[in-house]
């Protein structure tokens, strides 16, 4: 039986039932709603949220596409949902289009996350390919699916009789001065996908929001070198990069700490 049917057959019965008060919507609900641990991996003991609070929790954040991770409301417990969890409590209110969505957000993620992948930047065709800048000169990319072009490199329709230098240029005169001014001096460019960053605070160990590229702010080494090799990976000039001093107890002592490897 469905969560909503089962809420409607409750409502309609006489006998009265074993209840227990909901921690968020704080009202007594049928224990049969407390019963299920979505994840294996939670550790509460006892549930204390209703299936509704749950199915309407996780229907918020994906109708909203707010975080494709998504923890267990229980107090004291951050167990993630599995695709799986996540399939099933949607299922529960009989709303598979929304998991649809939410599949099609995890796919689209996962692929931005692959440096060789692009978009085909023509609007309605929704492919995409693989376009190894190393091995292909030409940041010119023909859609598999609507053979129209692509750049690799800016992520956008073809910019047709101009290179890639030649479009940076058009565009930074098509920005106005103090825009431009702005963006010089409070953002950046991700290294992999061209998106203009902006730091407000934390370490230098940055994550771009749209492709997931982790790279160093001062530097733009890739973070994921830095996590297998160590800091030498940052660049020479970099204010995290180790240079070492030779102490009195012989102890190496790098430039600068502020940066730790996660």
């Amino acid at each position: 039986m469905k969560l909503f049917d089962y809420i409607l057959f409750y409502h309609h019965r006489n006998v009265p039932e074993l209840t227990r008060e909901c921690a968020i919507c704080l009202l007594d609900q049928p224990i049969n709603l407390f019963e299920e641990h979505y994840s294996n991996q939670c550790v509460h003991i006892q549930r204390t949220i209703c299936d509704i609070c749950v199915y309407n929790h996780v229907k918020s954040l994906v109708e909203n596409m707010l975080n494709s991770d998504i923890i267990c409301l229980e107090p004291n417990c951050i167990s993630k949902f599995s695709f799986q969890n996540i399939r099933y409590i949607l299922s529960m209110g009989n709303n598979m289009e929304l998991f649809e969505r939410y599949d099609r957000q995890l796919t689209h993620e996962h692929l931005e996350q692959i440096k060789e992948f692009v978009w085909c930047a023509h609007n309605g065709c929704g492919s995409g390919q693989l376009h190894d800048m190393g091995l292909h000169s030409n940041p010119m990319v023909t859609c598999i699916k609507c053979k129209k072009k692509t750049c690799a490199f800016h992520r956008r329709i073809w910019h047709i009789g101009m290179t890639c230098q030649e479009y940076d240029q058009s565009k930074r005169l098509s920005i106005d001065q103090n825009t431009q001014i702005w963006l010089q001096k409070y953002s950046k460019k991700c290294p992999q996908c061209q998106s203009y960053i902006q730091k407000i605070s934390g370490c230098d160990h940055m994550t771009c929001k749209r492709c997931k590229y982790q790279f160093c702010w001062q530097c733009f080494a890739d973070y994921q070198k830095i996590q297998n090799h160590g800091l030498k990976q940052h660049k020479e000039h970099c204010i995290h990069y180790p240079v070492y001093r030779h102490a009195n107890n012989n102890v190496y002592t790098p430039r600068s700490t502020t940066c730790n490897i996660l």
